[in-house]
């Protein structure tokens, strides 16, 4: 009765059956191998993508999960000798080798059937379409983090999971801090499966950015300019002034950016200053008309070894940010409070940070943040600053002197 249950349904889905009746015995494999799970799936499928059907028209009956989505490891074949032409079989979600999975489906085949093995994927190499070569790590990365395998559940998207996780950690992924092995930002100057830029849709889904995102970047930094971002025209960011090699590092762990340290007069070091008695630090980031950031200055307290200001690395490093264009303080308990300085530069900043380097400066942000938005904060901008924007960049504008308190 379950087989004809199965048949009738052929034509909307296949599913997968577990292989509650197999034994080692009976599929003839060794104490320490397991049994693999049998499938049965239409002859042709929907031929939405560019790989094989059997890829997306077989679901496990359980989680309702394609086998395309299941978790690596995974391996998908037929015994070719098998006198039900329908029937395949698959491992996914295990933990021995890809290689060790194949050779126990083969064993199968050769002991059950007396049959040769056509093996139709392994770990998704073969059940991949999109633009862009087949990212193993990428898919890796989607499968680890649940609200991402959620995600991509639910974006109808046109992408494998390798090309959608790619995009998703080149344009969100790097900037949160996520990680998983063979993914680094030298993955995203590759070609393929994504850009550094990534999908500015307004919706988590498809790698994308969130209107929480957007509401960040307008009050930390568009809400200055009319609603328009303020950003460096390059990702590769001058600093001058700055030659401790620790300073120097503390700098470097900033997210998204490069930099550069030399003369260049970008970012500017401008030593020390009593001119705000009671801050550890204080940065004043200046920019064209256009958007695009032109100059920001950077001094210390003469006094900040004695003022319980954490420690100088952090808060250059804090510093630092105000330059990159997060122009006011958070509330999160990290590096950009106004008390200086947590290490930690979360979550929130460095969706924040990703956002606004995705978008070229100038551009006009007041809608996608409106929602959340208060129209006293808009008017204002709108007041104060709407009139400034020239494309031609001629005008400088100063922007506000934004100081680090010390712990009291």
């Amino acid at each position: 009765m379950n087989r004809l249950l199965l048949i009738a349904l052929l034509l909307v889905l296949a599913v997968f059956t577990t292989a509650c009746s197999e034994d080692k015995s009976s599929a003839g494999l060794a104490k320490d191998e397991m049994v693999p799970a049998s499938a049965y799936a239409p002859v042709s499928g929907n031929r939405i993508y560019s790989r094989p059907d059997l890829c997306d028209t077989m679901e496990d009956v359980k989680t309702k999960i394609p086998y395309v989505d299941q978790k690596l490891h995974k391996v998908l074949g037929r015994c070719n000798s098998d006198p039900d032409k329908e029937r395949y079989w698959a491992y996914y979600g295990k933990r021995q080798k890809p290689a060790t999975l194949k050779k126990w489906l083969k064993r199968l085949c050769k002991k059950k059937y007396k049959s040769a093995t056509t093996i139709i994927d392994v770990d998704e190499k073969q059940c991949h379409s999109g633009s862009g070569a087949y990212n193993v790590a990428a898919v890796g990365y989607v499968n680890k983090y649940a609200d991402l395998l959620r995600a991509f559940n639910k974006s109808g998207a046109d992408l494998s999971k390798s090309a959608w996780g790619k995009n998703h950690y080149c344009s969100v992924g790097l900037a949160e801090g996520r990680t998983y092995p063979g993914l680094s930002s030298k993955s995203c100057k590759s070609s393929g499966g994504g850009s550094s830029s990534g999908s500015i849709s307004g919706s988590s889904s498809g790698g994308g950015f969130t209107k929480t995102d957007y509401q960040f970047v307008y009050k930390k930094n568009a809400a200055q300019f009319g609603g328009r971002t303020v950003r460096w025209a390059s990702k590769s960011i001058n600093v001058s002034g700055i030659t401790n090699p620790s300073w120097q590092a503390a700098i470097r762990k900033w997210p998204v950016v490069r930099f550069k340290f030399d003369s260049s007069k970008e970012i500017v070091f401008a030593g020390y200053s009593d001119e705000y008695p009671k801050a550890c630090g204080w940065a004043q980031p200046m920019w064209r008309s256009n958007g695009k950031m032109a100059r920001c200055i950077i001094k210390l307290n003469t006094a900040i070894d004695s003022m319980g200001c954490h420690s100088t690395e952090l808060v250059l490093q804090h510093e630092v940010g105000h330059c990159l264009g997060i122009m006011g303080h958070t509330n999160d308990g990290g590096l950009m409070d106004p008390v200086c300085c947590s290490s930690k530069i979360t979550s929130r900043v460095r969706r924040g940070l990703a956002l606004l380097y995705a978008l070229k400066p100038g551009t006009k942000i007041r809608s996608k943040a409106r929602a959340r938005a208060s129209s006293a904060m808009h008017n204002k901008s709108k007041a104060v600053r709407d009139d400034l924007f020239d494309p031609s960049g001629e005008r400088l504008i100063h922007g506000p002197v934004i100081a680090t308190q010390a712990r009291q």
